[in-house]
C-alpha cells in the first residue's frame, strides 16, 4: 500500500493549529515597547500611564484589577507527538501548573508620587540619584525647570522602597504630599504564563511540521504560521518581563520645589471706606536679588473673587517696588471690618520668594445730605440776585463747605459753614439777559469717616431786560435807531402824498361844495335890514 500524501495532512494540521492558537491567545494583542521610565520593557496596550501595567488585553489605568481570562484551549500537539514528548514539553514550559514565578509569590507593583520642598533643586536631584544608585536602582528621568523647580523619577528594589522613601524625606525641607499605589497583577501574570506555555507548544509543533514538509509551498505555509506564533510569544514574554521587573523595582516620582526666600510685603495702613464707593489698593515689596517677576493676589475678605496682577514698578531710592493699583467696591457693611490679604510670589532664574501681609478695611455707609436750593427766581439784568439754599447736617459729617455756581461762566461763590448752620446764602448780578433761564447750582460737601459726602440742588433764574433808558448810552446803536426812525417817517410821508394825488378829484369837488356852502352862509348872515327913519 502506498503511503498517504503528506500535504493534505499538513494543511489540516495547520488549520487546527491556527484555530487552537486563536482560541488560546484570542485576548492577547499586546506588543512590546520601551516605556517612558527607561526600564527597557513594557506592554504597548497592556500598560497604564507612566509604565504602570494594566489588565491583559486592554490599557491599564492605575488601580485596575486584572480581568479574568478563560484558560487556553488544548494544544493539538497530541496529533504529532508521543505521550513522552508531550510530558517533556509540558514540563519545560510549565503546563503542569508551575509558572515561571514560584507558587504563592504575589506580583505587586508599587508606585509612589511625592511633592517635596528642598533647599536647592539641583543639589537635591544629585543626592536622590546617589541614594538610588546606592540601592542598586536607577534614575528613570529627570528635568530641572528654571533652577527652582524640577522633577525626577527613579526605580529602587521593591524590598528597599520604604528605606528609599525615608531617605528622600530626610533630603527635603518639607513633604508637601505623598501618595502610594499598590496594584496586584498576580492573576494576569499567571494567565500570561499559561498562554505563553500554550504558544510555545504550538511553536514546537509547527517546527516539527516544518521539518517534515515535502514541498517548498508547504514549508512557506508552515513558516508563515510559525512567524505569527513567535510574534505572540514575544509579546507575551515582554509583558511577563515587564510585570516581573516592575514588581521587583518600585517607581518613585518626585516633584521638587525650592524653598522660597522671604519677601517683605507691606499692604499699607488700615483704612476706612464707604459702601458703593470704589477703593484702590497698592502694596510695597522688597524683593531679594535675582527675583524680578511677580504674581500679586489680593483677597478683599468679603467673599468676592481674588484679583491677581503681575505688574510692579520700581521705587526711587531704596530698591523697593510698588504693585499696580487694583480697585474694589464693597457692597455691604454688615461684616465690616474686613481683613484684606495680599500674597506675592516672586521668581527669578534660580530663586523663588514669597511674602504676605494684611490690613483692616472698615466699611460704613456715607452720611447723606439733603439739600434744597430754593424756588425759581426772576431778575432784571444788572440787578442783584439773592439766593438762600437749605440743607441737613447728618451726624458724623464735619468741615462742611458750600459752592454756588450761577451758570453764567462766572467764578462760583464758595465758603465754609459754621457748626449748626443749615443755610447757604449768596448774591450775584447777571449782566446780560437772555430768553432761556440760567441754572444756579448749590453744592454742599463734608468729610466723614466713610469718606467725602456731597449733594447738589439747582434752581432756575430768568434774567429779563432792564426797563428805561440805560445809563450806558451806545452811540452806534442810537445812530442806527435814528436812521431807522427817519426812514420810517419818509416812508409814511411818501405813502400820504400818493394817497393825496390819487384822491385829488374828490378833494377838489369837496372843496367847491364847501366853498359854495360857505358863501351861502356868509350871504345870509351878512344881509342888512334898513329901517326907515322918521
Amino acid at each position: 500500500m502506498s503511503p498517504m500524501p503528506l500535504r493534505p495532512v499538513l494543511m489540516t494540521a495547520l488549520l487546527l493549529l491556527v484555530i487552537s492558537a486563536l482560541a488560546a491567545c484570542g485576548g492577547s494583542d499586546s506588543a512590546v515597547n520601551l516605556d517612558g521610565d527607561g526600564s527597557g520593557f513594557s506592554a504597548d496596550r497592556s500598560s497604564g500611564e507612566d509604565g504602570n501595567p494594566g489588565p491583559a488585553g486592554q490599557p491599564g489605568p492605575g488601580g485596575a484589577q486584572p480581568t479574568p481570562v478563560p484558560p487556553p484551549a488544548a494544544t493539538p500537539a497530541s496529533m504529532f507527538f508521543s505521550d513522552s514528548l508531550q510530558e517533556e514539553d509540558a514540563e519545560r514550559v510549565g503546563l503542569d501548573g508551575d509558572i515561571a514565578n514560584s507558587a504563592g509569590d504575589r506580583i505587586i507593583i508599587r508606585t509612589v508620587d511625592m511633592n517635596l520642598t528642598v533647599s536647592a533643586v539641583r543639589d537635591a536631584m544629585n543626592e536622590i540619584s546617589s541614594v538610588t544608585r546606592g540601592m542598586n536602582g536607577w534614575v528613570v528621568s529627570s528635568e530641572q525647570v528654571r533652577g527652582h523647580e524640577g522633577v525626577i523619577s527613579v526605580r529602587v528594589p521593591a524590598e528597599r522602597l520604604d528605606e528609599a522613601l525615608d531617605a528622600f524625606r530626610d533630603l527635603s525641607v518639607q513633604v508637601e504630599s505623598e501618595r502610594t499605589v499598590s496594584e496586584d497583577f498576580t492573576e494576569e501574570h499567571t494567565d500570561l504564563g499559561s498562554r505563553l506555555g500554550a504558544l510555545e507548544a504550538t511553536e514546537q509543533a509547527l517546527r516539527t511540521l516544518f521539518d517534515r514538509a515535502e514541498t517548498i509551498e508547504d514549508a512557506i505555509s508552515v513558516q508563515a504560521e510559525l512567524s505569527k506564533v513567535q510574534q505572540e510569544i514575544e509579546s507575551l514574554q515582554g509583558r511577563l518581563d515587564y510585570l516581573t521587573q516592575s514588581s521587583a523595582f518600585s517607581l518613585i516620582r518626585m516633584s521638587l520645589r525650592a524653598a522660597p526666600l522671604e519677601l517683605h510685603v507691606d499692604a499699607g495702613p488700615d483704612r476706612t471706606g464707604a459702601v458703593g464707593v470704589s477703593s484702590r489698593f497698592q502694596a510695597i515689596l522688597s524683593p531679594p536679588e535675582g527675583v524680578d517677576e511677580f504674581t500679586v493676589t489680593w483677597d478683599f475678605g468679603d467673599g468676592s473673587n481674588p484679583v491677581t496682577v503681575s505688574r510692579t514698578a520700581p521705587m526711587a531710592g531704596d530698591g523697593g517696588r510698588v504693585t499696580a493699583a487694583v480697585s474694589h467696591t464693597y457692597r455691604d457693611d454688615s461684616d465690616s471690618p474686613y481683613v484684606v490679604t495680599v500674597d506675592i510670589t516672586g521668581t527669578g532664574d534660580s530663586e523663588v520668594a514669597e511674602g504676605q501681609d494684611t490690613m483692616i478695611m472698615t466699611v460704613s455707609q456715607i452720611p447723606v445730605i439733603e439739600i434744597f436750593a430754593g424756588e425759581d427766581k426772576t431778575v432784571a439784568a444788572g440787578d442783584e440776585l439773592q439766593v438762600e439754599g437749605s440743607f441737613t447736617r447728618p451726624s458724623g459729617l464735619e468741615d462742611l463747605e458750600f459752592a454756588w455756581d450761577f451758570g453764567d461762566g462766572s467764578a462760583p461763590v464758595t465758603g465754609t459753614l459754621a457748626p449748626g448752620v443749615t443755610v447757604a446764602a449768596a448774591t450775584h448780578v447777571y449782566e446780560n439777559h437772555r430768553p432761556a433761564p440760567y441754572r444756579a447750582t448749590l453744592k454742599i460737601s463734608g468729610e466723614s469717616e466713610a469718606g467725602r459726602s456731597e449733594a447738589t440742588s439747582t434752581l432756575s433764574v430768568q434774567v429779563k431786560e432792564r426797563p428805561g433808558i440805560r445809563a450806558a448810552w451806545n452811540p452806534a446803536g442810537t445812530g442806527r435807531n435814528a436812521v431807522n426812525v427817519l426812514a420810517d417817517v419818509g416812508i409814511v410821508a411818501a405813502q400820504l402824498g400818493i394817497w393825496l394825488a390819487v384822491l385829488s378829484p374828490l378833494w377838489l369837488i369837496a372843496g367847491v361844495v364847501g366853498f359854495v356852502l360857505y358863501r351861502r352862509r356868509s350871504g345870509v348872515g351878512s344881509r342888512t335890514v334898513v329901517t326907515p327913519q322918521e
